[in-house]
């Protein structure tokens, strides 16, 4: 089924979105009743679909590793994200630019800052096509979601690419970052 959406009602719906959005975050609308709607409207009009993420739902957790709210940073982007690549930035730290920053440092200075969950991370992994030819030359970090091993060390998952396909792994904060590390931010 071909269907054609007008710029006009394509900002209908974002705005609708936007407004559930909120209902959710109120409580007053129950999220799962919310994706499963969204859900079949995605399957009946794929043209017009939207990659909505939940950046509140509960991330994937790589074997060994944990999520503690504790070290969450207060700022990290929440709720509905609809997967826009214009609308995310790469942030490297003003230090980080000209020299190797220790994890710990990069944290702090994140705090104030809308960064990604690794759920975007995941969901771009399940759909590459969707992820940016500029991130090809950087290991692109997701720092809306820290974890924690089982040596109770804090870490970071992150997207690159290698061989021909993307990938995703961890960097301890423990460790040196340097410029080709950039964090992911809601724009």
């Amino acid at each position: 089924m071909d269907t054609c959406i007008s710029d006009v009602a394509l900002e209908e719906f974002r705005d609708l979105v936007e407004q559930v959005d909120q209902g959710v975050k109120r409580g007053r609308i129950p999220f799962d009743k919310v994706m499963r709607v969204l859900k079949s409207l995605q399957d009946e009009y794929p043209v017009a679909a939207l990659h909505l993420i939940d950046c509140d739902a509960d991330p994937f957790l790589p074997e060994g590793l944990s999520v503690d709210e504790a070290d969450q940073l207060p700022h990290r982007a929440r709720g509905l994200l609809e997967w826009n690549p214009s609308k995310v930035a790469l942030y490297l730290s003003n230090e980080q630019k000209h020299e190797f920053v220790k994890g710990e440092d990069l944290k702090r200075d994140l705090a104030f800052h809308p960064v990604l969950p690794a759920n975007v991370l995941d969901y771009l992994l399940a759909h590459p096509h969707l992820i940016p030819e500029a991130w090809k030359d950087k290991s692109v970090f997701f720092w809306g979601t820290i974890y924690r091993d089982r040596e109770d060390k804090m870490c970071v998952r992150f997207l690159y690419w290698h061989v021909g396909r993307w990938f995703c792994n961890q960097f301890w904060l423990e460790c040196d970052w340097n410029d080709n590390c950039p964090a992911a931010l809601r724009a």
